[in-house]
């Protein structure tokens, strides 16, 4: 069964993944520093030609924690994450990059709100992650408010793709 040690490593994985094709495009990368990848939910400030944005990198997830695979069709959503604090889709990233199979999207954070806002219930609430989709889940003994909402959608308005396979 998958553990929690495994999740961070897909998020590590992702973020190197990220570092690596961000830099083959010609971008410098910075990581944040850590109060700010806490706080502020970014992971990086990344430069090209005058031009800084703050990136969130999410990787690819299981539907739920104890699945054995990533679902690739599916992302997750944070409105408010474990400690009970503002989740990262109100955080600071100009930019949240999704992995997927063979890319990241990269998706103005401001467009996923509006996009977000229109098409999850928030006030639908449900008890198991498989029923999160576009519905508020918050898991057992945990402050976290978090959804899914279809990797498609996140195609739809995009910013760009960047390939790294």
């Amino acid at each position: 069964m998958p553990t929690y040690h495994d999740s961070f490593q897909l998020g590590r994985r992702a973020e190197d993944l990220f570092v690596a094709t961000a830099r083959s495009r010609g971008w410098a990368v910075t990581p944040a520093p850590k109060e700010a990848d806490i706080h502020e939910h970014w992971d990086f400030e990344i430069r090209k030609d005058g031009y800084a944005r703050k990136v969130e990198v999410k990787a690819m997830k299981r539907e739920k924690r104890g699945d054995e695979t990533l679902n690739p069709e599916w992302v997750w959503i944070e409105f408010r994450n474990v400690r009970g604090e503002v989740g990262w889709l109100f955080g600071k990233a100009n930019w949240i990059a999704f992995e997927t199979a063979d890319s990241f999207l990269i998706i103005d954070r401001h467009d996923l709100y509006q996009h977000v806002r229109r098409a999850v219930d928030r006030d639908a609430k449900v008890e198991s992650a498989r029923e999160a989709k576009y519905k508020t889940y918050t898991r057992k003994g945990r402050p976290d408010q978090i959804a899914q909402i279809r990797l498609d959608d996140l195609k739809k308005i995009k910013l760009d793709e960047w390939k790294f396979r």
